[in-house]
């Protein structure tokens, strides 16, 4: 197959991905936009890269379908928990031609123990966001401090190992019992199996065999 033919193929295989995934998204989930594709490949510094679509999932089911399709016809995505992490990169894919996966809608708190110290989130879920929660849970707990605006991901700031301040600053290494999902559709959990899940693994990194966090 020459180049030409290989485009040709590529841009059959986006077009599929893209109605497929309005048959469960609605327009204002799929950006085609040339406006809106030009801000998010528009960084600090100097780039060339070329931003396909921007899809903004709203929950895990989409996240999981959407990822799946694109899978399957090869269209290269490229998620970001919703941006706003000063000096850790930008939402701007590092290949051409790639989807951007915003994750900013997906935004709830999940859970939430004052007394065991933990509070699981969605990776769109925001420092002011869990801040205002726990304080309107009168809760003793509190985040550590980052230098980046208060709507930066919290889940994107750990990822990056980005540094706060104030007790447990280095917030990349309290993160326990991650669910991930993989390019082809899969989901992995760093913490333990479903028979120690509830008790343990909010509270320590490592389950029993390889650690699979980094």
């Amino acid at each position: 197959m020459n180049s030409q033919e290989s485009h040709k193929a590529a841009t059959s295989n986006f077009d599929i991905t893209i109605s497929k995934w309005l048959e469960f998204m609605d327009s204002e989930s799929v950006i085609l936009d040339p406006l809106h594709l030009q801000r998010v490949a528009t960084a600090t510094f100097s780039t060339s890269q070329k931003v396909l679509a921007v899809v903004y999932p709203r929950n895990r089911t989409e996240l999981v379908r959407l990822v799946g399709i694109a899978n399957r016809y090869e269209v290269p995505l490229y998620p970001v928990s919703r941006g706003r992490n000063w000096c850790l990169g930008s939402r701007v894919p590092v290949d051409n031609s790639s989807v951007v996966v915003d994750l900013g809608k997906m935004n709830r708190i999940l859970e939430f123990n004052d007394s065991l110290s933990y509070i699981t989130v969605e990776p769109g879920a925001t420092f002011e966001q869990v801040s205002d929660y726990l304080l309107s849970q009168n809760s003793r707990n509190f985040l550590s401090v980052i230098g980046g605006p208060p709507d930066a991901s919290i889940i994107g700031n750990a990822l990056e190992r980005g540094e706060g301040l104030g007790p447990l600053g280095d917030r990349a290494s309290h993160v326990c019992n991650m669910e991930v999902l993989l390019a082809n559709g899969e989901i992995v959990s760093t913490g333990y199996d479903t028979s120690l899940k509830d008790e343990i693994s909010p509270l320590t990194r490592h389950a029993l065999g390889p650690d699979l966090s980094g």
